[in-house]
């Protein structure tokens, strides 16, 4: 899909002091109804999560001696804001994250490691600013809402080309959902309903009133029967009202 991360649903990142114990962090998360927080460590910017509290717990230590910099992970990953979706999602799948940091876009900028480069380990290099975060479930989700999006595109479409480029937002969501693990059902009820659409609006773009008016367009083969996700070669017929007759039309 093409829409920018910047149109998904990033969080404004939330800081917290390396310094503070978990049980200050955990309380300040609740105060701001969060489950996870940046940890400010010199330098260092990582990141806390429920998982890390969950491995914390774990420890010999109780978690109010335990500062937050001792289990926050400080290798994260990036994504700039002019990235398209797909990049964000195929980079969680990757690194096996749920949450993704975005960030403009500095020197030696590589999307991946929050260093901007590829070694997580590696000095300081002059860095964009750090817009948000954004989750795997926040990102599912505007996937989701982004095929209403599309068809409320195709409605509005006023020529063939508003149609084009509402037919590329389609193609681009069956990799989105296809690559994010989405049942193939899922994959194929949606893109069905959106091509429906799309031959719904075409027909009356290409066609003269009195035409439409008086046929009705049949499309079949396996686009036809609602089985096809991809874009093929199709054949198509046009059933004409008794009686009618129109110029231009072959026999």
């Amino acid at each position: 899909m093409m829409a920018p991360v910047r149109d998904a649903c990033v969080r404004k990142p939330f800081y917290v002091d390396g310094a503070l114990d978990l049980v200050a962090v955990c309380r300040l998360l609740a105060e701001q109804g969060l489950s996870n927080a940046l940890v400010r460590d010199g330098e260092r910017i990582g990141m806390f999560t429920t998982t890390d509290l969950r491995d914390a717990l774990l420890r010999d230590r109780p978690p109010n001696q335990l500062a937050v910099r001792e289990v926050a992970h400080f290798d994260l990953i990036s994504v700039a804001p002019d990235a398209e979706v797909s990049e964000a999602l195929l980079l969680m799948l990757r690194h096996r994250v749920h949450r993704v940091i975005v960030r403009e876009r500095g020197a030696n900028w590589s999307a991946g490691t929050g260093t901007g480069t590829d070694t997580a380990n590696a000095a300081a290099e002059p860095q964009g600013e750090i817009l948000g975060v954004l989750s795997q479930l926040d990102l599912m989700s505007f996937v989701s809402n982004h095929s209403h999006l599309v068809a409320l595109q195709i409605q509005q479409a006023f020529d063939v080309d508003g149609l084009r480029q509402a037919a590329w937002q389609v193609d681009g969501l069956v990799a989105l959902l296809q690559s994010g693990g989405v049942r193939i059902e899922i994959v194929c009820s949606t893109v069905r309903e959106l091509h429906r659409q799309l031959f719904a609006r075409l027909w009356p773009l290409l066609a003269p009133a009195e035409l439409v008016a008086n046929s009705c367009l049949i499309v079949m083969g396996s686009e036809g029967r609602g089985e096809q996700i991809l874009k093929t070669d199709q054949d198509n017929a046009l059933l004409l009202r008794d009686g009618f007759e129109f110029t231009g039309l072959g026999a």
